[in-house]
């Protein structure tokens, strides 16, 4: 079974129905479950975090994804077997990035569960509404993604669903100067020229602007530095100059680098995604 696949549009609406307090009885339990739950996430214990899902069936989780160039909003939807739930959360796993923790300069985005989670602690917990579900205390973000979801099994609360929010910058061809910076095609089966191209000169790179891969923005930081090429790999490239990554560090990276000069390389980091487990 893959480990992630896609939920059907009846799941979807599940996913996303809201609604104002819950009027039943608190003595199920549960407030104290999200509770404990919450401690664990804030914690980053993984392990901890896995035993609240369920042991058999599946649990979703629903990603709101915020276009920052046009104000638009969607969602996906992602559905795990219980029994995979560490291999989802866990390093290089799909949903790694909603319970990372914040590590040096570079951490989980905002909008994520763990962060939402890490804003509030015990004097305002997250709030239960209609049904088994609890969101944040406030909207502060003013962003809707973010909810945990509860249902029984065998007797205890398992998590049925998350949902926490992301955001989206389109890959458009941007110009050089400006907001939308210059989109990386991530493509390698088109060979560079055999006389290699550079960075040096290019009007894209002499303006500092912002280099758009995978949908994130990369930001040019400090000078180019000397990297020997095998230890780097192509991604893309911008017209015809190389665009290059770590070698061996799988997913998205976190800093990519254009090929400035001879034997040179200047870096593009992104503040906006976190490798889990580094």
């Amino acid at each position: 079974m893959r480990l992630a696949r896609l939920a059907s549009a009846a799941v979807l609406g599940f996913a996303l129905c809201t609604g104002a307090p819950d009027a039943h009885a608190q003595g199920d339990g549960l407030s104290a479950r999200m509770r404990a739950f919450v401690e664990a996430v804030v914690a980053a214990r993984r392990e901890e975090v896995a035993a609240f899902f369920p042991r058999r069936g599946d649990w979703a989780w629903v990603q709101t994804w915020h276009d920052q160039r046009g104000g638009r909003r969607w969602t996906r939807v992602w559905r795990f077997p219980g029994p995979e739930t560490l291999r989802a959360i866990g390093r290089d796993g799909p949903a790694c990035g909603s319970f990372d923790r914040p590590s040096g300069e570079v951490g989980p985005f905002e909008g994520s569960l763990g962060m939402r989670m890490r804003r509030h602690d015990d004097a305002r917990p997250w709030r239960r509404v209609r049904g088994n579900r609890f969101v944040p205390p406030d909207d502060e973000l003013g962003w809707p993604g973010a909810f945990v979801e509860w249902r029984r099994e065998d007797g205890r609360w398992v998590v049925s669903a998350i949902g926490d929010d992301h955001i989206y910058f389109p890959r458009l061809r941007g110009e050089a100067r400006g907001g939308r910076g210059t989109f990386v095609h991530a493509d390698t089966a088109l060979p560079l020229p055999p006389s290699p191209r550079y960075a040096a000169g290019e009007e894209w790179f002499t303006s500092n602007g912002s280099l758009l891969f995978r949908g994130y923005p990369y930001q040019k930081y400090g000078l180019p530095r000397p990297i020997e090429p095998a230890e780097l790999v192509r991604v893309g490239r911008v017209g015809l100059v190389g665009v290059y990554a770590e070698a061996g560090r799988p997913g998205t990276p976190e800093v990519i680098y254009a090929a400035a000069s001879p034997g040179q390389y200047q870096p593009y980091q992104t503040f906006l995604i976190h490798v889990c487990g580094r």
